[in-house]
Formats: C-alpha cells, structure tokens, sequence
C-alpha cells in the first residue's frame, strides 16, 4: 500500500453555527455529509484513520468508526480550529506514521484523484 505509512486526521469537530445545525450529520443525497470524504480516505489504504469529533455529533461519530476510524473527542469544540489540529498531531504521533495528512470532514466532494495530487505534489 502506497499510503500505509500516512495517518490521515479528518477534522469534524467544529459547531457548525453558520449552517445553523449539526452539518456533518445533515443527510445529503442518502447519506450523511460527514460520510463523504471518510469514504474516500477510507478506501485509499491510508495506514491510520483518525477523526476529530464533538459529543454533538454521536451519530458521525459512530459512523466513522464503523468505517475504521479512531475517533477522539474534542471536548473544547468551541476552542479554534488548532485544537483539533493539536489533537490530531497527538493522535498520530502516537501510530508509527511518518506524515500525516489533515483533511476536513465538510468536503463531499473530494476525490481520490485530489487526495492523491496533494500528496504528490506536497512530497
């Protein structure tokens, strides 16, 4: 596998206050919108899985782990967005990966092909 050694983080912890509601659990198109970019960086072969949730949100968070990823609560989801990225860092720094990509839950539309040129081109 090609991404065994990448952790990837995806970050879904936020309050969603300009949507006005759990956005990530919002169902669009028969499935939640948290959903969409875990499927694709579930499928990718990534060697660790992580996501950053928030206790408001229990059903992404158990979908998410349904899907292979370790989840850790933010419990400070009204802290700035650093702190999840401070939980992910701790979180891979804890797996033997030696890069980790940070991707945000809200990006249905993200595709393997895009995954793969940020990686590529980053290295």
């Amino acid at each position: 596998m090609a991404y065994a050694k990448i952790a990837v983080a995806l970050l879904g912890a936020g309050q969603s206050t300009r949507f006005g509601g759990n956005k990530l659990e919002t169902i669009v198109n028969g499935k939640m919108l948290g959903t969409y970019a875990a499927d694709t960086l579930a499928a990718m072969g990534f060697g660790h899985l992580i996501a950053i949730c928030n206790s408001q949100s229990p059903a992404l968070q158990s979908a998410l782990e349904a899907r292979g990823f370790a989840t850790v609560l933010n419990s400070e989801p009204l802290a700035a967005q650093s702190h999840s990225l401070i939980l992910a860092v701790h979180a891979a720094m804890k797996t033997e990966a030696s890069a980790l990509l940070i991707c945000l839950a809200d990006m249905p539309f993200i595709t393997e092909a895009h995954i793969n040129k940020i990686i590529n081109e980053g290295a």
